[in-house]
């Protein structure tokens, strides 16, 4: 490969026919809406010791991409990055990611089943996943801004300097019954949305 190519700007493919595409490992930045509406494009491939380090918002909005292999170089997934772009078998992030921040929709309206957040990810409230299909959230234990909570909550901190997981995130998709803990002191945008067999409602 011997391309150096740095940077796919903004709306660079935006609605275009394309089926996959490799991504040369010398990019560092995927910009806003750079492939947008692409709505035949199910291959994205980063080329192996990919330097990219941003992906940003809605790049790949409105694909129907059936995974994602998210380089460990990046550091920041931005604000609808894949929104509504299928990803029903997956989102592969590596243990040694040094994925910092994922901006509010990153993976809205998404199908995969499991998602891991790595060590680094810190942005708390901006981290949302509305994704009917979600039944699956590890952390690694390297990652003290999140924990799973009963098996059944996913929190973050208002303060991080706290030692108080005091914000629900995100409620497991198959919940039926939800007590909501005492030390809660906020409900976060679409915590229980979608959670379509959840019956009922109660504060300890």
């Amino acid at each position: 490969e011997k391309s150096q190519l740095v940077e796919i700007s903004s709306y660079a493919f935006s609605k275009t026919s394309i089926r996959q595409i490799t991504i040369p490992s010398s990019v560092k930045i995927i910009g806003n809406s750079a492939f947008e509406s692409c709505e035949d494009l199910s291959f994205v491939e980063f080329a192996e010791n990919s330097q990219l380090e941003e992906i940003q918002f809605d790049a790949f909005k409105k694909t129907c991409l059936y995974e994602i292999k998210i380089p460990q170089s990046v550091k920041r997934i931005g604000y609808g990055a894949f929104y509504d772009c299928n990803l029903e078998k997956s989102v592969d992030i590596p243990e040694n990611s040094n994925l910092e921040e994922i901006g509010i929709y990153a993976f809205c309206y998404c199908k995969f089943e499991k998602f891991y957040i790595p060590p680094k990810l810190k942005n708390g409230e901006l981290f949302l996943i509305r994704n009917a299909n979600l039944t699956e959230i590890s952390i690694s234990s390297e990652n003290k801004n999140f924990c799973f909570y009963d098996n059944k909550y996913l929190l973050s901190k208002s303060d991080d300097n706290n030692e108080i997981y005091d914000i629900l995130l995100l409620a497991q998709r198959n919940i039926v019954n939800a007590v909501i803990p005492s030390f809660i002191t906020k409900i976060s945008d679409y915590a229980f949305c979608d959670c379509s067999k959840l019956k009922s409602i109660d504060f300890s």
